[in-house]
C-alpha cells in the first residue's frame, strides 16, 4: 500500500512539488541551542564575522550565560575572545558589549594576570585601543567646542541675510 506510484514518472505536464530542505543550523546557533555557550562562542569565532560574534555575545548575555561562556579558559582560549575584543572595541555598534566582556574577562581572570604572556598582551592591546579612542573622542569634542560659535555665527548672519529680525 505506502510503496505504490513509488516508481511512477511524472508526465510532461504535470506539477511537480519540491521538497523544501531544512536549513542547516550554523555551528554556534547548534550549540546554543544546547546551552553550551563556550563552544557558541568558539564557533562564532571561528567564523570570524564581527556581526555574528556580537549577536552569539548578545544572545549569551541576555540567557545569563557569558560567565559560563568565558570561565574554564586555558590562555589559548581565551586569547582569540580578547583579540576580537581589541579589533572591535572601537567599532560603536560593539563598544558597550566589549567592554561589558573584556570587564568580565578581567572579573574573573583578574587574578592570573601576568601568567601568560598572550592574555597579557591581548589585554594591553585592548586597552591601548580604548586609550586611543578616548583621545580621539576627546579631540572629537574640542573640536565641537571651536566649532560651535562659528556655526552659531553663519546661522545668524544667513537668518539676518534672509530677513529675519
Amino acid at each position: 500500500y505506502f510503496s505504490r506510484g513509488a516508481d511512477a514518472k511524472a508526465a510532461e505536464g504535470d506539477a511537480r512539488i519540491f521538497r523544501r530542505r531544512r536549513a542547516r543550523l550554523a555551528a554556534h546557533d547548534h550549540a546554543l541551542r544546547r546551552f553550551r555557550y563556550g563552544e557558541a562562542l568558539d564557533a562564532a569565532l571561528a567564523g570570524g564575522r564581527a556581526e555574528v560574534v556580537a549577536a552569539v555575545l548578545e544572545e549569551i548575555g541576555m540567557r545569563g550565560g557569558l560567565r559560563a561562556a568565558l570561565s574554564g579558559r586555558d590562555a589559548a582560549a581565551l586569547a582569540p575572545v580578547l583579540k576580537f575584543a581589541a579589533r572591535h572595541v572601537a567599532n560603536p555598534r560593539h563598544t558597550r558589549q566589549l567592554a561589558g566582556v573584556v570587564s568580565r574577562v578581567i572579573d574573573i581572570y583578574g587574578g592570573e594576570v601576568g601568567a601568560s604572556p598572550v592574555v597579557d598582551a591581548a589585554l594591553r592591546s585592548v586597552r591601548e585601543r580604548v586609550a586611543r579612542q578616548l583621545k580621539v573622542q576627546d579631540e572629537l569634542a574640542r573640536l565641537g567646542g571651536v566649532a560651535a560659535p562659528l556655526l552659531a555665527a553663519g546661522q545668524r548672519s544667513a537668518f539676518a541675510a534672509a530677513g529675519g529680525a
